[in-house]
C-alpha cells in the first residue's frame, strides 16, 4: 500500500491468472486441440466445465489460458473478425490467415496486452495441420506438437517423449489424440490446476468435431 495525503491507495492489479492447460498436436490432415476443463481463481475451483475453446470457421479452433477476462474478450473479437472474413470472401478463414489475424490483435493491444496464453489450431490452405502460439505481444511460433499454460513444462515435456520420431506430424488421430491424454493424464497427477476432463477439438477437411474425456476420477 501506499499514502498519498494520508490517503492509502492499492497497487493496481488488472490480471488474474485463471489457470488452464492446453496442448495441441497436427497432422497431415488435421490438428487436435486439448484444454483442460478447470477454472481456478486463487485457491478455489470455480468451474469444471470451463470452455477453452472456440471455432473460427470450419478450418480454424483457437485455445484460451490465463486471465478469463482477456480470454473472452480475445476469443470474441476474433470469432468477429473470422465471421466477417467468411461473408466477405466466401470462405472459412484458414489456419495461417487466422494466425496473422490474431497476431495483429494482440500487437495492437502491446501497452497493455492480453494476459493469456493461445494455441491456434486449424488447416492451411493445402489441407495440412499448423498449430501456432503467440506471446504477450503477438509474435507468432509454430510447432508439431505444442503445449501452454499452467501445466506447459509436464505437458511439453511428455509430448517431446512420445512426439513422432520419423515423421513431423502424426498420420492417426488415433495417435495423436493417446499422446495428448497421456500427457493430460500425467499432468494431472502434479498440478493441482489441471482438472478431471479434457476437452478435445478436431479440425479437420471436413467438420470440427468436439468431445470429452474424463481423464482421472472425480473424488
Amino acid at each position: 500500500m501506499t499514502t498519498l495525503c494520508g490517503v492509502c491507495y492499492g497497487k493496481f492489479r488488472p490480471y488474474t491468472n485463471n489457470g488452464g492447460s492446453l496442448a495441441a498436436a497436427s497432422g497431415h490432415d488435421f490438428t487436435l486441440l486439448a484444454a483442460d476443463s478447470q477454472l481456478v481463481h486463487g485457491m478455489t475451483i470455480a468451474s469444471t466445465v470451463f470452455e477453452r475453446t472456440s471455432a473460427l470457421g470450419n478450418l480454424a479452433a483457437l485455445g484460451t489460458s490465463g486471465c478469463v477476462a482477456d480470454c473472452d474478450s480475445l476469443s470474441h473479437d476474433l470469432r468477429m473478425e473470422a465471421e466477417r472474413y467468411f461473408w466477405g470472401a466466401e470462405m472459412s478463414m484458414e489456419a495461417s490467415v487466422a494466425a496473422q489475424v490474431c497476431s495483429q490483435m494482440m500487437y495492437a493491444r502491446r501497452a497493455f496486452p492480453y494476459y493469456a496464453s493461445l494455441l491456434l489450431c486449424g488447416l492451411d490452405r493445402f489441407g495440412t495441420g499448423r498449430v501456432c502460439v503467440f506471446d504477450s505481444f503477438g509474435s507468432i511460433t509454430e510447432g508439431q506438437m505444442v503445449a501452454v499454460g499452467s501445466a506447459q513444462g509436464v505437458l511439453q515435456a511428455v509430448l517431446d517423449r512420445f512426439a513422432p520420431r520419423y515423421f513431423p506430424r502424426f498420420r492417426c488421430i488415433d495417435d495423436a489424440k493417446e499422446v495428448l491424454l497421456s500427457a493430460f493424464k500425467v499432468a494431472a497427477r502434479r498440478d493441482v490446476s489441471v482438472g478431471h476432463f479434457v476437452d478435445l477439438t478436431l479440425v479437420s477437411r471436413t467438420e470440427i468435431l468436439c468431445d470429452t474425456v474424463l481423464i482421472r476420477a472425480c473424488d
